[in-house]
């Protein structure tokens, strides 16, 4: 598919020279990676063999088997090979619904709400820049000796808006760099996707690497909802700046002077870039919302209860210590702990507890031995 670029109408011609190179890129590097025989449908081959030589050794090593890994692995294997060789599946499924179905939904929503033709979206884009070209030439009458109810209202607008040459170059320059930017960011950023899909699809089959097939579906989200809402929002810029082009240049070409337009043109056009920059980075948001974390402090539910619980209830259980009931809530005991419990042990006081450990016998009470002294006897010896 070649794709012919023309010098008249620039903005027209880059727009869909843009769009020509996303279905270009799509289709034709979709097609050379899931070729047989090429390096991309070699290696999905060899993970797909080595997914199912790790899944048979799994049989093989007794571990047991939940009852629904059957049905994944064949619904992994089923897209992998779907997505990696099947062409008109993923024509049907991936292709067309990026690239031609956010046009087809703008022009719903745009038929109902805007009455909006996407299909000559360019053309009125094309207008547009037409009609900023056809204001910088004739300017807003400040160099010209136009009709002015004052004669020196021209010295003192400089004061007060833009200079003619600086606000019509930039409000230029910033509505044609919006409009082929975005368009090439969300258009040639789905082809790309859209190529790669056979090399991606292997990445499925493995743990450790499915979350760069989830980045890449969240991808080719963002850039299919990208595409839909830039072109309602080309709609909506071009609603603004249509009218107000048409009035102004009606006005010069009457030769009324119009010193607040190139200030005016330059707002217009940088709040419409600004307006489209911030909801793609909404949408990035959105698509991404697990990667692009707003609040970066925030943890889970399991972090926090973690940290509220105390620290004794915190306490590794040991290798060689019983697995009981109470382990978990029983904190690791030390030397220190030990020997102040040998020490504060009781001893028994009716003599019939158990012995201590070193062996040594404890009389009870009242058993232990006194000196036999009687009061006759202290009088004979007195004798």
């Amino acid at each position: 598919m070649t794709c012919a670029l023309t010098t008249q109408n620039q903005l027209t011609a880059a727009l869909s020279q843009i769009d020509c190179q996303a279905r270009t890129i799509g289709a034709y590097g979709y097609g050379a990676l899931a070729e047989s025989g090429s390096i991309a449908n070699m290696a999905v081959i060899a993970a797909l063999a080595i997914f199912l030589c790790l899944f048979a050794f799994r049989l093989l090593l007794g571990y047991p088997l939940a009852g629904r890994d059957g049905f994944n692995v064949l619904c992994k294997m089923g897209i992998v090979l779907t997505l990696a060789t099947a062409w008109p599946a993923w024509r049907s499924i991936a292709y067309d619904l990026v690239l031609d179905g956010p046009g087809q939904i703008s022009h719903a929503i745009g038929a109902t709400s805007m009455s909006s033709d996407t299909s000559s979206l360019f053309a009125r884009l094309q207008a547009v820049d037409d009609g900023l070209v056809s204001l910088t030439q004739l300017g807003s009458g400040r160099a010209n000796s136009v009709d002015s109810p004052d004669p020196d209202q021209g010295d003192i607008s400089q004061g007060v808006t833009m200079t003619d040459k600086s606000a019509l170059a930039a409000a230029r320059a910033t509505f044609l760099a919006t409009s082929i930017g975005s368009a090439a960011l969300v258009r040639i950023g789905a082809g790309l996707l859209l190529a790669l899909a056979p090399l991606i699809a292997a990445l499925l089959l493995f743990g450790e690497t499915v979350g760069l097939f989830v980045g890449w579906t969240r991808a080719l989200a963002f850039v299919a909802l990208g595409s839909l809402v830039l072109t309602l929002l080309q709609t909506v810029q071009i609603a603004m700046l249509a009218p107000w082009l048409a009035d102004v240049l009606t006005q010069r070409q009457s030769a009324v002077y119009t010193p607040a337009a190139p200030t005016e043109l330059f707002i217009l056009t940088l709040s419409s870039a600004g307006m489209i920059v911030g909801v793609l980075l909404i949408l990035a948001c959105v698509a991404f919302a697990r990667f692009l974390r707003i609040l970066p402090h925030v943890r889970s539910i399991r972090t926090w209860r973690t940290a509220l619980q105390p620290l004794a209830l915190r306490q590794p259980i040991l290798p060689n210590q019983p697995l009981t009931s109470g382990n978990a809530l029983r904190p690791a005991n030390n030397g220190r702990h030990t020997a102040e419990r040998k020490v504060a042990t009781p001893l028994p006081l009716n003599g019939r507890g158990s012995p201590p450990s070193n062996g040594a016998s404890v009389s009870g009470l009242g058993e232990s031995f006194r000196r036999l002294s009687t009061a006759h006897e202290r009088r004979d010896g007195a004798r």
